[in-house]
């Protein structure tokens, strides 16, 4: 993790290559054996670096304590050694990622001229390398500079303190921790990657030892109270063990004079970070918790994530409402948990409908005909479920008094060019005609809302699934047009603005997820770099009946109130009142100008990020 967070940042002035044992990262990679030293010296050699990083070794201290030390410490004198002998005689600087780990029990703060007295295997190997390094650097005439690098925070590690804490609560999960006396320094993430881009442009730092740190202590056991006072994470503490507990604060005089670098307290960005997912997993957790909540078409690619989703807040039964049996059969024998019920449920019944929504508090409305193709050759069968079926759970809403209905639209409703896309919006014109409606109002509990979002990756149907079946029939992926584009996202970020946008819904505003687009042509290319395959393996087939060249989620002469916030846009049907307006203001959300928002006139991603995006997707590398 820290590896392709330094690569990433770094990335924007430099040319990345990694050395390493397996390709993590979309970064050119240079695979090796850390002992065959005579491959890493070879493949090192194809390059001129200005800098070399050196980033092997365990994890942290707990990860070290665990592991045998006679081979941690090979494994990271062998390959400092490597980086050595190829570096001898070139003008590539070694930059070496120490540990405040080696100071130990030092008063602090540490300044970099007291002797080492680590207390643990980690600052013992640390220790070694740095020995190593400086006495063959010396010898051999190469620059060097030794980071001596303090805890580090960043928002998207989850194994470390804080990661793990963030990560217990999103997933409602017990944390246990010990030795809260301690004062620990913490590094951020965005700082650490600034010194090492100076280091390596600076001859001040030349066969220097550096601290890496802020220069600021809090005790652990203030951060574990912050978790406290603003979450529901749930935190044990086990006995403290004297032998692992110390404090490390950093002296910085040095990295501020060398680099100008002046690291950060993290303590304000981590309660504010705290404060907004504390209070969205709370308000998630009060939404969902105990409630009876209905998924229809639960078991398609969006069902199925919101069900996991759900999981997480302990709600009292979800039932899945599909009419596959296969795919019901395997549910029944195979289910997420005990809280799960499936039933067999044809949306375009209504008495089907109406009885399976007996008791249910929430309904996430997902059953549709998804696919254009599909829909253009069965215009009445489209008609008959993404409208009347739509209907249906709209009225059996009603009667039940359903505390809540969430519609889950597309982008295809937006000024639409397909049998699909315009039942879909009619299906949306229903749910924000009957939350509006006076008449309603005053009979029914049921609150309405509307969530419109583009392509989700790896959806049942999705041009990924198929490029991975075609590749599985030995074909040539296809893609329709190369110039067409379409908005993306993954199913963990979707699913997190559906929850979001149900919390926030009431009278059928539509919520529409911002979302980053894609050009096909970059997609497939991303997705043929992945998997090693050449140019040439891509075919176009043109667009088909029923599908525009691009999608749009707003349109610019739209009428109705719009407002964003940093997720989401909203939009609210005719005839809202200007007290529901300021209500969703409230909630942190701005007017936003009148634009249409197209998959083709906002910044597209790039193929290198595409690829960033593709490779947190498991599915997609195992061909599922």
């Amino acid at each position: 993790m820290l590896g392709k967070q330094i690569s990433n940042g770094l990335s924007k002035d430099f040319e990345i290559v990694i050395f390493d044992r397996n390709k993590r990262t979309n970064f050119e990679t240079v695979q090796f054996d850390v002992f065959n030293s005579n491959k890493f010296k070879e493949e090192f050699k194809k390059y001129s670096f200005k800098a070399a990083i050196h980033l092997v070794g365990s994890k942290n201290i707990s990860h070290a304590e665990k592991e045998n030390l006679d081979q941690i410490k090979k494994l990271n004198l062998q390959s400092l050694q490597n980086l050595i002998d190829s570096c001898a005689g070139t003008e590539t600087k070694i930059i070496f990622a120490s540990s405040a780990a080696i100071y130990g029990k030092l008063p602090v703060p540490q300044s970099e001229n007291l002797n080492p007295a680590p207390i643990n295997k980690y600052g013992e190997i640390k220790k070694d390398c740095e020995n190593l390094l400086i006495k063959e650097s010396t010898q051999k005439g190469i620059n060097y500079t030794i980071l001596r690098i303090w805890s580090i925070y960043s928002k998207d590690d989850n194994k470390l303190l804080i990661g793990n804490m963030f990560n217990a609560l999103k997933n409602r999960e017990e944390i246990r921790v010990k030795n809260t006396y301690q004062l620990r320094d913490f590094i951020h993430i965005d700082d650490l990657i600034e010194t090492i881009k100076r280091v390596i442009l600076s001859e001040k730092s030349n066969n220097q030892t550096i601290n890496v740190g802020s220069g600021v202590g809090h005790k652990l056991s203030d951060i574990v109270e912050l978790f406290e006072r603003n979450s529901s994470l749930r935190i044990a503490r086990d006995p403290d063990d004297p032998n692992m507990g110390y404090d490390s604060i950093a002296d910085t005089k040095k990295m501020k004079e060398i680099t100008g670098i002046r690291g950060r307290d993290i303590f304000d960005e981590l309660k504010s970070r705290l404060i907004i997912d504390g209070r969205i997993n709370e308000s998630h957790k009060n939404l969902f918790e105990n409630k009876v909540i209905c998924v229809t078409g639960g078991l398609g690619s969006i069902g199925q994530d919101i069900v996991r989703g759900l999981l997480k807040f302990d709600p009292k039964k979800i039932i899945i409402a599909d009419n596959r049996e296969t795919e019901l059969f395997y549910s029944k024998s195979y289910p997420m948990g005990e809280k799960i019920h499936n039933e067999f449920v044809d949306i375009r019944d209504y008495n089907s409908v109406e009885k399976v929504l007996e008791g249910v508090d929430i309904i996430f409305h997902t059953a549709a005909m998804k696919h254009v193709v599909v829909c253009e050759d069965a215009p009445f069968e489209a008609i008959k479920t993404n409208v009347l079926g739509t209907n249906n759970v709209i009225e059996s809403c009603i009667k039940n008094k359903v505390k809540k209905m969430i519609l889950i639209s597309t982008d295809k409703a937006v000024n639409p060019a397909s049998v699909m896309g315009t039942t879909k919006l009619l299906a949306e014109k229903l749910v924000g005609a009957i939350a509006t409606s006076t008449k309603l109002k005053e009979n029914s509990v049921t609150e309405f809302g509307i969530v419109r979002f583009g392509n989700v990756l790896y959806s049942r149907g999705s041009v990924l699934e198929i490029w991975n079946k075609q590749l599985r029939e030995r074909r040539e992926i296809t893609i329709t047009d190369e110039n067409m584009t379409r908005f993306f996202m993954a199913t963990s970020d979707c699913v997190e603005l559906i929850f979001h946008a149900t919390e926030l819904a009431k009278e059928g505003e539509i919520f529409i997820l911002k979302m980053p687009s894609v050009r096909m042509g970059d997609l497939a290319k991303a997705f043929s770099e992945i998997k090693g395959l050449p140019k040439e393996n891509i075919k176009k087939i043109g667009i088909r009946k029923g599908e525009k060249k691009h999608e749009e989620l707003l349109l610019e002469d739209d009428d109705n109130i719009t407002l964003e916030n940093e997720g989401l846009f909203v939009k609210f049907p005719s005839y809202t009142n200007e007290e529901r307006i300021k209500e969703v203001k409230a909630e942190g959300f701005k007017e936003s100008s009148p634009t249409k928002l197209s998959s083709n006139n906002q910044k597209l991603l790039s193929v290198e990020e595409i690829k960033n995006t593709l490779l947190k997707e498991k599915r997609l590398l195992e061909g599922e």
